[in-house]
């Protein structure tokens, strides 16, 4: 599985003019991304591999996520009127279908995320990093766009809540026996060890 960032911004074609959330909104409406045949990585793009989409300037945010149900294919005729909506501006000669779609409610400013995204490398000039529609990230990367724990900051939590579950049990077997220690009878009264550094806890 590989994890990409969609990148769409405001174009003008023509007459028309259309905002980048207005194209964005339209293509989760489609359950369908429009690609150029010169968009980089169209060819890796796979099925089952995860997306966040960028909206470029002057919104600058990240406004969901989605799972490609797809590989990159090229339209047909039915397909090309379908996702063209009767105009040039959302004809595409390629693309790839979307599912398991999530619109975020509250979009995400890049600015904020910078710090922890390692493939910006130049946290000052990060524009460039977004540009060609398309861009590979790693998983952590994708983790931290959308807000989720990566499987190994899955695990390390796990074993912390284990570690700390062990630690209340032990320590409150601990304080049972102590409090209990005089009641038990094996035919002689028992009696913790003591030393003058030690108590027997």
């Amino acid at each position: 599985m590989n994890y990409w960032i969609f990148t769409v911004k405001g174009s003008v074609w023509g007459n028309e003019t259309h905002t980048g959330e207005e194209i964005f909104n339209q293509r989760m409406k489609d359950q369908f991304w429009g690609l150029g045949e010169r968009t980089p990585n169209r060819q890796s793009l796979n099925e089952g591999d995860e997306v966040v989409f960028y909206i470029a300037a002057p919104r600058k945010v990240f406004r969901g996520s989605a799972n490609l149900a797809s590989s990159s294919f090229v339209l047909n005729n039915t397909q090309r009127q379908q996702y063209g909506h009767g105009t040039e501006f959302y004809e595409n000669d390629y693309g790839v279908l979307l599912k398991d779609i999530e619109i975020w409610p509250q979009p995400k400013a890049i600015e904020d995320l910078l710090p922890s995204l390692r493939f910006i490398e130049n946290k000052e000039f990060w524009g460039g990093y977004l540009q060609g529609g398309v861009r590979q990230i790693t998983e952590d990367d994708f983790r931290t766009i959308v807000g989720e724990k990566s499987l190994v900051e899955q695990i390390v939590t796990s074993k912390d809540i284990e570690s700390q579950t062990e630690f209340a049990l032990e320590t409150h077997l601990e304080e049972f026996i102590h409090q209990n220690w005089g009641k038990i009878n094996w035919g002689s009264k028992l009696g913790l060890y003591q030393n003058d550094e030690q108590n027997g806890r």
